[in-house]
């Protein structure tokens, strides 16, 4: 009895992107509706003939002295939910513009309140800002006030978190990312600053804190530029209370799935197009990350490296240290890889992955504290797994070890070796993003595969490395 041969039911459509160099015209459009907004002007994004920033003269009422600004209150007669003229510069799959953006008043925004349109129906950093009638009173704000703020930042994030209109959609969005954060813990510096010869390196600091951070549910809650808090004299510091390392509606983003991209994954995966054709991975194009890993580039995301940065303390174990070469041009053995992805935990509270000894850095108590939930959990035994670390003989050494922990697919295995973890799919993206050289045996993550090719040809010293055991 014969059966059917079973054929994989996916197809691979090549097409243009929609804008070139995404990363970058995303940057700069960010950067001019920055500076837009604090010049009051109202800007939609034109996706039919200029593929760029248009303005929207605010509207005017006519009185005896003449015609006068609409406060952004009176909005809502001239432009209905349904009729908002303003667009952001996202596209779906098949190159349409989201919805309109939509107004909202008195929302939070760069330490206090603002009226300004956003989007509904995917997480989305463009935020045009309508400039208040009355300039409000500049206020410098002491630490008890800054503190003070900050709660109330939390209380509306689990608010909105709680909401059960369709202001936030699961982020399966293609266009959003998949990793992003709900605060946006500005610095007052940059509330207050006037300087118009700001480094463009400053500006997009500025905006990945003040104006990316908010829209988007699954950025770290701390903003390395930001104000330092004030340290607790010893004699009154008491046990730290148990908190969540992540406010509600963040979590609650993190524990969301893109189901879509991870069934893809499964797909190409189990039918083998992978190991023939590397390219056809997500994570494959540097130029224009997966909106999966767009919160791992520093290039989108200003400074989200030093998120990552500032809980490296798992870097020199040996899960770390095959982590680092598994990122860099000197690759593991396809053994010591599968041992790697096996090493992951799930987390049943925060549903995020870790390494064994950043699964135990984010359980304090018996409960994580990844979730406000601080629901029970199992701490996890201690990696007992056994890696072969290459060392180098006769000078053949490679001439430098170029690593990728920098780019997105190495910063997002570092925090998944780390208290942050990283969330499902992006789990299964970049534990797929690795490529198995034919010519020297040696499994690497795509962007070091592609350092260690030297014209196309692989540059690995090859027979002279003799594998050591490590614990």
């Amino acid at each position: 009895m014969s059966y059917p041969r079973y054929r994989p039911r996916h197809t691979f459509r090549q097409r243009e992107p929609l804008l070139g160099d995404q990363a970058g015209r995303f940057t700069r459009a960010f950067e001019d509706l920055v500076q837009a907004n604090r010049e009051g002007k109202l800007l939609s994004w034109d996706h039919e003939i200029t593929h760029d920033w248009e303005h929207i003269p605010r509207p005017q009422r006519r009185t005896s002295s003449g015609l006068v600004d609409i406060a952004a209150t009176g909005f809502k007669k001239i432009w209905p939910r349904t009729e908002s003229p303003f667009f952001c510069p996202h596209t779906r799959n098949n190159g349409r513009p989201y919805k309109a953006l939509v107004l909202r008043i008195g929302g939070l925004l760069e330490g206090g309140t603002a009226d300004y349109f956003h989007a509904t129906d995917h997480q989305c950093a463009f935020r045009v800002v309508v400039k208040p009638l009355k300039e409000p009173a500049q206020v410098v704000l002491t630490w008890e006030d800054q503190r003070a703020y900050l709660l109330e930042q939390q209380q509306e994030d689990q608010r909105q978190a709680e909401e059960t209109d369709d202001e936030y959609l699961p982020s399966s969005q293609s266009t959003s990312t998949s990793s992003l954060t709900s605060t946006s813990t500005s610095s007052s510096s940059a509330r207050t600053s006037t300087s118009s010869s700001a480094s463009t390196s400053s500006t997009i600091s500025r905006l990945a804190v003040e104006a990316m951070v908010s829209p988007n549910p699954r950025w770290t809650p701390q903003d390395p530029s930001g104000p330092r808090p004030t340290p607790t004299p010893l004699a009154a510091a008491g046990p730290a209370p148990l908190r969540s390392f992540y406010s509600a509606r963040v979590a609650n983003a993190r524990r969301t799935a893109d189901i879509e991209t991870m069934d893809y994954l499964h797909n190409i995966h189990a039918a083998g197009i992978l190991k023939d054709e590397p390219s056809a991975h997500p994570a494959w194009n540097q130029e224009e990350p997966h909106p999966l890993l767009h919160l791992y580039d520093q290039r989108i995301y200003a400074h989200c490296l030093w998120r990552t940065n500032n809980y490296l303390d798992h870097l020199y174990t040996s899960t770390g240290q095959v982590i680092r070469e598994l990122n860099s041009v000197y690759g593991i053995p396809y053994a010591d890889y599968t041992t790697l992805v096996r090493e992951t935990q799930l987390c049943d509270c925060c549903k995020n992955q870790f390494t064994p000894d950043g699964y135990n850095a984010h359980v304090r108590d018996g409960r994580c504290t990844n979730h406000p939930e601080l629901a029970e959990v199992e701490e996890c035994s201690d990696s007992t797994a056994l890696f072969k670390m290459r060392s180098f003989r006769d000078a053949r050494r490679p001439k430098e070890n170029i690593e990728s922990l920098d780019t997105s697919v190495g910063a997002a295995f570092l925090e998944w070796n780390s208290r942050l973890g990283i969330p499902t799919d992006v789990w299964l993206m970049v534990s797929t993003a690795i490529v198995h050289c034919d010519t020297c045996d040696l499994v690497r993550s795509i962007p070091a595969h592609l350092n260690h090719l030297h014209g196309g040809v692989c540059s690995d010293p090859g027979q002279s490395v003799t594998p050591t055991d490590v614990e």
